[in-house]
């Protein structure tokens, strides 16, 4: 897609079908693929963050495979929880599954790893506490 024509297309109500099919390719071939992974520098990952969170758009993870093209679609942000402690549970699973370090999984989560050692002290606190 040229970059003239994407701003208009993002702001708009309605795609051409081609579009709709390439986006759903594109999607279907990136969703769980990790930037860091592919080259995009921080810096760029956080900005896309902070321009998805301005404007409450979902991650992936929050829509249903089945129904993500349906205009009546709802997403489904699951349970909400302090971000100290949604970092360490992201934290902890990305070691168990991809035997990532801290500081490969606090890039991967776009905080630093001061912040992540930070949350996973506190979240581990709390889970002293409560037990």
């Amino acid at each position: 897609m040229h970059p003239t024509n994407f701003g208009p297309m993002m702001r708009g109500t309605r795609v051409q079908a081609d579009t709709a099919r390439a986006v759903r390719r594109l999607y279907d071939r990136l969703w769980d693929a990790d930037p860091a992974e592919h080259g995009v520098a921080q810096r760029y990952l956080s900005r896309a963050v902070h321009h998805a969170l301005a404007r409450d758009w979902p991650p992936p993870a929050a829509w249903d495979d089945d129904t993500i093209d349906a205009p009546e679609a709802l997403f489904d942000l699951g349970v909400r929880v302090p971000r100290h402690r949604a970092l360490a549970e992201n934290a902890d699973w990305l070691a168990e599954q991809y035997g990532y370090s801290r500081r490969h999984a606090a890039d991967r989560l776009g905080v630093t790893k001061n912040t992540l050692d930070q949350s996973i002290s506190r979240a581990r606190r709390e889970q002293a506490v409560s037990a």
